[in-house]
């Protein structure tokens, strides 16, 4: 392999890192939506029914984000 293309790659490569990145944490988050919305339908004091329905709607609004920041990453390197 040619020094270039070495170059080449690991260019490539560091380019899509954050795609990869944000694409992974965005699977961790949707995984905790899952596991949330399952505690919802659990039986809960009002306490922890509190917190639950907390962390769901905080972790739609990083889904949401993440979700956005996705397609801009992958709007930005698509061929024109």
């Amino acid at each position: 392999m040619t020094q270039k293309k070495l170059r080449d790659y690991s260019k490539e490569q560091s380019s899509i890192t954050e795609t990869v990145e944000t694409y992974r944490e965005y699977k961790d988050v949707t995984e905790g939506l899952a596991e949330t919305r399952e505690m919802m339908n659990e039986k809960l004091d009002d306490d922890m029914k509190e917190m639950v329905k907390e962390e769901f709607n905080e972790l739609t609004q990083k889904k949401d984000g993440l979700g956005r920041k996705i397609e801009a990453l992958t709007r930005s390197k698509r061929p024109k």
